[in-house]
């Protein structure tokens, strides 16, 4: 039996933060980052790194032939993720890549390297 979703083991508060700021968990941070791909309030630059982070985490489950690939891929470059079906998805996908491996990769494309 799965355990079901809870929401607060993504988006956790930072305590004290006077604005709110949350620790996201990996699958979180790639949801986040989908709902940004079609965002008025994202830049262009942002939109691009959005899709290229997304198009690149893809390219990894595709390299470990992850099963659920062609479902995520659509997920998460159509712009708008419905958290409750994505996000359980996510996270055997970022478990099955590696929490590290996904990281760096976040990483090296954010910084635009």
């Amino acid at each position: 039996m799965t355990k079901p979703l809870n929401l607060q083991d993504h988006f956790m508060p930072i305590p004290g933060d006077p604005d709110g700021a949350m620790h996201l968990s990996m699958p979180a941070l790639l949801l986040v980052t989908s709902s940004c791909i079609k965002s008025d309030d994202t830049p262009l630059q942002g939109k691009q790194r959005a899709t290229s982070v997304l198009v690149e985490f893809v390219a990894m489950l595709r390299q470990i032939h992850y099963p659920q690939v062609e479902y995520l891929e659509t997920w998460l470059l159509s712009g708008d993720p419905d958290a409750r079906r994505l996000l359980p998805a996510l996270v055997k996908a970022v478990d099955a890549v590696g929490q590290e491996a996904v990281g760096r990769m976040i990483n090296r494309l954010m910084e635009g390297n």
